[in-house]
C-alpha cells in the first residue's frame, strides 16, 4: 500500500504509525531518534507543560498533513525523462567547468561537504547561472548519496555530473 493511501485511510494517526510511515517511501527516514522526534512533534499536543511519551497518542490526520506540508514545502519527484533532461542540461552547462567548480567549492568550504549556499557561490566563481530546478536536482542527487542535508559530499559532484545517467537507472522507475 502506498504511503499516501495508508495516510489517507483513517482520520487519526498514532505516534507508532507515524514512525512506520516516516521509514517508508517517499521520506525513507533512517535515524530512529529523528523518526521518533518528528513523529512526536507531529502527533503530540504542544500546549501542555509536561509531555509523557505514549506511542499510542493520536492526532487528526488533517493536522499532521498540514504540519508536514509546512515543514517539507513542495516535494519534487523526478521521473526518468525529467531526471535525464535536467542531468543533461547540467552536464552541458558544466561541460568544461566541472573541475573548476570542484576546485572553487573546495576553496569556499574548506571541507569535504558542501551546502546549497556553497553551491551557489561556486557557480558565481565560474560564471554559471543554473536555474532553481537544476540546483535542486544537484542537491537531491548529492543528498541521495549522503542521506544528510548538512553533509553533501563535495567529491561526488564530479563523479555524478561527468557521465550521463544510465538508461536503465532504477532510481527513476
Amino acid at each position: 500500500m502506498m504511503w499516501v493511501e495508508k495516510f489517507n485511510r483513517s482520520k487519526m494517526i498514532s505516534i507508532r504509525d507515524m514512525q512506520e510511515l516516516l521509514k517508508q517511501e517517499p521520506l525513507c527516514m533512517r535515524r530512529p531518534n529523528e523518526i521518533l522526534l518528528l513523529s512526536r512533534y507531529l502527533i503530540e499536543e504542544n500546549n501542555e507543560e509536561y509531555l509523557y511519551f505514549d506511542e499510542n497518542c493520536q492526532n487528526h490526520v488533517s493536522v499532521v498533513k498540514s504540519i508536514i506540508k509546512t515543514i517539507l514545502g513542495p516535494i519534487i519527484i523526478y521521473d526518468k525523462e525529467k531526471a535525464n533532461r535536467i542531468h543533461d542540461e547540467i552536464m552541458e552547462m558544466l561541460h568544461d567547468k566541472l573541475d573548476n567548480l570542484h576546485q572553487n567549492l573546495q576553496a569556499i568550504c574548506k571541507s569535504e561537504y558542501i551546502t546549497r549556499k556553497n553551491l551557489h557561490e561556486g557557480f558565481k566563481y565560474i560564471n554559471v547561472e543554473p536555474n532553481e530546478e537544476q540546483v535542486n536536482y544537484m542537491l537531491t542527487r548529492l543528498f541521495e548519496i549522503s542521506d544528510d542535508i548538512e553533509k553533501l559530499p563535495l567529491d561526488k559532484i564530479t563523479e555524478i555530473f561527468s557521465t550521463r545517467l544510465k538508461a536503465n537507472n532504477e532510481d527513476f522507475e
